[in-house]
């Protein structure tokens, strides 16, 4: 019995060791799966990492909710979101048990729908108009799913469908930054224009779903004057990313880099718009822009504070001397 007692954490730290658990989990599981992305690009083996920790993840979570009310604090709510991201992208060309049901996807697709009407309604003039031919017709029937991979647009999870989400990891990303500098960078305006084009791509090659309205909503992105209508959870924070620090106005830069890759789309003169798709898939080819994105999601992931239990394990937590570090691991009772 006393054993048995001498495991367990001392009264009124359940919660915060099921936090550092959580923490813990989220950043491990996000670990395989990046490293999974990594020894598929590299060696083009087809690792199965991440199973086992997301199947952790899953059940703690459920646990963690039917024990504690508490909110979970901005960081794990983040590290929740790199791992849901991180999960849905690396796993989207193949049916697994991490899939969104086709009536999840539905209700997503529709929610972003929504984002987009309200966001051109508001949207400045110098947004566009996507008035050229490009997006007012799709393909030809006979020039669709030209990709040599086939997917059902109703069960898979598209490009189009994780921008929403990789806008909303940015903008949360952004809330936790102890800085006034400047929210957004050159550098990630060119990833985000870059995913949204290669989403483009997709729609058109692979889904033949190219439509004026489709590829509008791609790229309805951006600061709006006064978001009234809040068509999804992140709109206001997405649209402080956008919003130049101190100044109501759309931050320098985005409004170019986002047109210039909306124009890429548009065929030169007498090239027809497959022929033109195509040539743009060979110049800017997914698998390298994908290596950009991991590096992106890796960068994320490392910007955040190691988790405890990690810190924990290799014998020093940050902030603390060698005495409070083995005073905490008696504390919360953990084995190393």
């Amino acid at each position: 019995m006393k054993m048995a007692q001498s495991r367990r954490a001392q009264p009124g730290t359940d919660l915060e060791v099921d936090l550092m658990i959580l923490d813990y989990l989220l950043y491990m599981a996000t670990k395989a799966l990046l490293e999974e992305q990594v020894a598929r690009r590299e060696d083009e083996e087809e690792l199965n990492l991440s199973e086992l920790p997301l199947q952790m993840v899953n059940s703690f979570l459920r646990m963690f909710k039917h024990r504690h009310q508490d909110p979970v604090p901005e960081t794990a709510r983040f590290r929740l979101r790199l791992l849901k991201f991180s999960t849905l992208y690396g796993r989207r060309l193949s049916a697994n048990a991490t899939t969104p049901l086709p009536a999840e996807l539905e209700a997503l697709r529709q929610t972003h729908r929504r984002r987009a009407e309200e966001w051109w309604d508001a949207a400045l003039p110098s947004q566009g108009n996507f008035a050229d031919p490009v997006f007012q017709d799709r393909l030809p029937r006979s020039e669709r799913r030209t990709s040599t991979t086939s997917l059902d647009h109703s069960e898979s999870t598209a490009l189009a469908d994780l921008v929403p989400m990789f806008v909303a990891l940015s903008a949360a990303r952004s809330e936790l930054q102890d800085t006034d500098a400047a929210n957004i960078t050159t550098q990630w305006m060119e990833l985000a224009g870059e995913f949204m084009l290669q989403a483009a791509l997709e729609q058109c090659l692979v889904y033949g779903t190219g439509s004026a309205s489709k590829l509008r909503e791609i790229f309805s992105w951006g600061w709006r004057p006064s978001p009234t209508q809040v068509a999804w959870d992140d709109e206001r924070t997405v649209n402080h990313m956008f919003c130049e620090e101190g100044r109501a106005r759309e931050v320098e830069g985005w409004a170019k880099i986002r047109r210039e890759y909306v124009e890429m789309l548009t065929p030169p003169q007498g090239v027809p718009l497959l022929t033109h798709l195509q040539n743009l898939t060979a110049q800017l080819p997914l698998d390298r822009f994908e290596g950009e994105l991991l590096n992106f999601v890796h960068a994320l992931q490392e910007g955040q504070d190691v988790p405890v239990l990690v810190q924990l394990e290799n014998g020093q937590v940050t902030g603390l001397t060698a005495r409070e570090t083995e005073a905490l691991k008696q504390r919360i009772r953990m084995p190393f």
